[in-house]
């Protein structure tokens, strides 16, 4: 992978597990005039347990730039850190290492809104899913002194085409999860039983049992995105993708839910109880003419941002979403 990759490959922590010797460069130099940079690469350990290749380990990041920094510091006169690692820790990294003056990162939920600052250094983050651009402007006026400094975030429109490689890696993965038999294919292995003797009240009955009551509802829906959900998945070969298919249907991932199988024949879009949760009872309560005890619970901003957040929405303002879907208690009918 090194000597494929058209740009440098930076990690302090990516190491051999029998040497212990870095992979790739721990830090590299870079020249700007009469200036000296120094950028730095790490990489957050957790969560990789399972998707590190055999005879690798990474190292924890706070060993790694503890040992690393002071022969850094000494060579430059910035040091920019390149952390893959969340927004806490991003801030967590500036706070205990006072030699950062600038510190990049990604796998964060949603690119920087604003600069942040923690002790001697300035954190700007964008995500990793290719569909945001970071851009730090500043002036270094001295040793460790930045001035002017100003960012700006770009987001990527649908009509920038993708590189063609990684266009042929997300195809070449959604077929092979496609082919490939999921725990969340199985019904038995789902959310009925996680918690032993305790089942779901109700099960997902599907928008089509709610159109009938709510038809005011029903016509708001049927002029959104939210109507047409799957069909953008669809499009990109995505519909078989169990980390898309959460938001794009009714209830996958719970027992009585979307299944892969079903093909977007059934429970696909995000339907009424997508936001509402299952309402079987609800509906069978209607049919019979008895009292309608089962009650939905109140929604609000927190249920839209569940699939709202970071890059898979434009950054999420309840007061400029909800009037695009108002809706609310159907008016009474008069017989």
């Amino acid at each position: 992978a090194r000597k494929e990759s058209p740009v440098p490959l930076l990690s302090a922590n990516l190491l051999d597990k029998q040497t212990r010797a870095p992979l790739f460069d721990a830090y590299r130099l870079v020249k700007r005039g009469a200036w000296t940079i120094a950028l730095v690469g790490v990489l957050d350990p957790r969560g990789l347990s399972e998707s590190l290749g055999e005879g690798l380990v990474v190292e924890k990041m706070e060993v790694a730039l503890a040992r690393l920094l002071p022969e850094v510091r000494a060579k430059a006169d910035l040091v920019v850190l390149l952390a893959f690692t969340d927004e806490a820790t991003l801030a967590s990294l500036a706070r205990e290492f006072y030699e950062l003056d600038v510190v990049l990162g990604g796998k964060v939920s949603q690119p920087s809104q604003k600069l942040e600052r923690e002790n001697r250094a300035v954190i700007l983050h964008v995500t990793n899913e290719s569909r945001a651009l970071g851009i730090l402007r500043a002036r270094l006026a001295g040793r460790a002194k930045l001035t002017d400094v100003a960012h700006e975030i770009r987001l990527m429109r649908e009509d920038i085409p993708q590189h063609e490689d990684i266009a042929a890696l997300a195809n070449e993965y959604r077929d092979e999860v496609r082919a490939t038999r999921l725990t969340a294919d199985d019904p038995r292995h789902l959310e009925a039983n996680s918690i032993p003797g305790v089942r779901a009240a109700a099960a997902f009955a599907g928008t089509e049992s709610c159109i009938g009551c709510h038809q005011t509802a029903t016509d708001i829906w049927k002029k959104t995105g939210h109507a047409e959900a799957f069909t953008t998945l669809v499009q990109r070969k995505a519909d078989a993708d169990p980390n898309c298919i959460g938001c794009h249907t009714v209830g996958f991932g719970y027992a009585s839910g979307y299944r892969r199988e079903f093909a977007g024949q059934k429970l696909a879009d995000v339907g009424c109880e997508s936001c509402h949760g299952p309402g079987s009872l609800h509906v069978e309560q209607h049919r019979a003419g008895v009292p309608v005890t089962f009650k939905f619970r109140p929604l609000g901003a927190g249920d839209c941002r569940k699939c709202h957040h970071g890059e898979f929405s434009r950054p999420f303002d309840w007061e400029v979403f909800w009037p695009h879907i108002k809706h609310g208690k159907e008016p009474a009918k008069t017989r």
